[in-house]
């Protein structure tokens, strides 16, 4: 297969080997498949008119039930959060179009059907999921087994976004299954796309990694790691009862199985031999993913670097945002604990060095405040922060006014996404960009579920290296995005040099003392409230689109078994986020 590989998939192929050759066929795999129809960018019409009909994307979450009806044999899905609304509603029926055909267990032999759900929320209701899922539709005697987990892991949890149907047909990309996100007035913008062939695998073989840390860590421990987080100044603030208080990011994990009883407690591995597949003419797919805390590896973040770094001509990125998350939109400074994508970065400069053209469009900066869709940074700090990397590799371009100028003018361009009527939907919410989707040199693209910036959580998606189904991507979502997007008025590139390069970056007391302005109080507040501290980083942590709703245990449940379900807590202090 590698002998197909373009210039730019060999780059993330000898990244791949040379450093992470243990997680072949595990966290990445090359392989191949067909793309079906057009890639799935919600909504779809956008481009002719922000004005959209009332069921413009019903579509995707019928299209995603009829490929999990599509199982005869196993079938793992994952996402953020479990479905809801019309998208629960569409998986259900195709969980019934599995069980219609998978029949009752005594009156057949054959094994039964196997489906693996797991969601980031490590705090939903997991048999209350499964409820929901199955009631009317699956029993004790209906021949499929059914499992949900969910997990946390510090600042980890699944944020990959997968339908794998018997090693054959596979669904990923950006998409989380939220119905009022999606389906409703002024939905966010996505895209995913639909494979079928040997890539499949890819996703099941990436769902048998993270069943097999669920396994392991069974069991819900809340961990009080958030301390870590605030630097010894601010300490003064907390209260002396904090060795006891658990709060957010959380470590737990919770498995349900369906049947109850009847089936084991943790599903069986997708082991099946791996044969190909005959679905015609295919084109050559790198498949990559990482873990997040679980494992200190990140193979696609450093294969996406190969793959920045392999540039000729351009890097073109359709993306939420490239800092990290903040507390507020209006103070400069990251989340405790967060930082700016120095590899990523560092990887732009170098391409602008040897004149490579980055152009970026990212999700407008009112989302911020629409679910967390935008992380606040404006096209201006985004270039600054690049352009500062520019004399790790090109000191004589960074240190000569006139070149630099000129190189960045030349090739670096950025701009938030509008259409047609501009960046407002009618209703005046500001457009928001979930996508997660990288071009290199027109000849390959990445759709999945990794963000550019820093967050380590689980991901997973693809890369398609082929030129005449990137073009065919690139015409039917970038071309108009980067038409209607890219204006020269977003980011005022002599500004930025002239003003923004010598701006020294915020210190950690920088980082919490933005927490306060954000919040309007001050540290004599702080000290008065006593647990107020936590509960405001708690909430600048939880502050985001791709962080699962947090309830706080109480605070004497240090551990829980893990047959006993998160307690629910209606008066629940923290933040509650898409």
């Amino acid at each position: 297969m590698s002998k197909l590989l373009s210039y730019v998939g060999l780059a993330a192929l000898n990244e791949l080997n040379t450093t992470f050759p243990q997680y072949e066929s595990r966290l990445w795999d090359v392989t191949s498949g067909k793309i079906i129809g057009d890639v799935q960018y919600t909504p779809r019409d956008f481009w002719n008119s922000s004005t959209l009909p009332g069921n413009h994307s019903d579509w995707f979450a019928e299209r995603m039930g009829e490929i999990v009806g599509l199982t005869t044999d196993f079938c793992d899905l994952m996402s953020l959060s479990p479905p809801d609304g019309k998208f629960l509603e569409e998986i259900r029926k195709g969980l019934k179009t599995i069980a219609n055909g998978a029949g009752t267990r005594s009156d057949t032999m054959s094994s039964p059907v196997v489906v693996r759900m797991i969601f980031g929320d490590n705090t939903m209701n997991v048999t209350k999921t499964i409820n929901q899922l199955t009631d009317g539709i699956l029993s004790d005697k209906t021949n499929v087994d059914l499992w949900v987990g969910a997990w946390r892991s510090k600042l980890s949890w699944n944020h990959a976004k997968l339908i794998a149907v018997d090693g054959q047909f596979l669904h990923t990309g950006g998409h989380n299954m939220y119905t009022s996100d999606y389906l409703m007035e002024a939905p966010v913008h996505d895209l995913s796309l639909e494979l079928h062939g040997e890539v499949a695998y890819g996703g099941h073989y990436y769902a048998n990694e993270q069943w097999e840390y669920l396994q392991e860590s069974d069991g819900a421990v809340y961990a009080d790691s958030i301390i870590e987080f605030i630097p010894d100044t601010w300490k003064v603030y907390m209260p002396s009862t904090l060795p006891t208080l658990p709060l957010p990011p959380l470590e737990n994990a919770f498995v349900v199985e369906f049947p109850p009883g009847v089936e084991k407690k943790y599903p069986p591995t997708y082991d099946n031999t791996k044969a190909k597949v005959d679905v015609g003419e295919v084109v050559p797919i790198i498949s990559m993913g990482k873990l997040g805390t679980p494992s200190d590896d990140k193979p696609s973040e450093e294969a996406f670097v190969a793959m920045f770094d392999s540039a000729i001509s351009s890097i073109k990125l359709s993306i939420q945002d490239v800092g990290p998350r903040k507390v507020c939109r209006e103070e400069p400074v990251p989340t405790p604990g967060f930082a700016w994508p120095q590899n990523h970065l560092s990887a732009f400069g170098r391409a602008l060095g040897r004149g490579v053209d980055v152009e970026i469009v990212l999700s407008n900066l009112g989302a911020f405040d629409l679910g967390g869709y935008s992380n606040g940074w404006t096209c201006n700090d985004v270039a600054a922060q690049i352009i500062k990397t520019i004399p790790l590799k090109y000191p004589e371009i960074y240190n000569n006014k006139k070149m630099l100028m000129d190189t960045v003018t030349n090739h670096l361009r950025l701009g938030y996404l509008r259409g047609i009527d501009g960046n407002t939907y009618p209703n005046g919410n500001e457009i928001a960009l979930h996508t997660k989707h990288f071009i290199i040199d027109d000849i390959a693209a990445y759709i999945g579920s990794e963000n550019i910036y820093s967050f380590d959580l689980a991901e997973w998606g693809v890369v398609i290296d082929d030129e005449v189904e990137t073009k065919k991507m690139m015409k039917q979502i970038w071309d108009p995005m980067y038409e209607y997007s890219y204006t020269g008025d977003d980011c005022d590139l002599g500004y930025v040099v002239e003003n923004m390069l010598d701006i020294p970056e915020p210190t950690v007391e920088d980082n919490f003392e933005s927490i306060f302005k954000c919040y309007g109080i001050s540290p004599e507040d702080v000290a008065a409230e006593g647990t107020i501290l936590l509960e405001l980083v708690s909430n600048a942590f939880s502050n985001s689109g791709d962080v699962p709703s947090l309830t706080p245990p109480p605070s004497t449940m240090l551990r829980m078994s893990p047959s006993i379900e998160p307690p629910v807590n209606d008066t629940n202090t923290f933040s509650t986020v898409k």
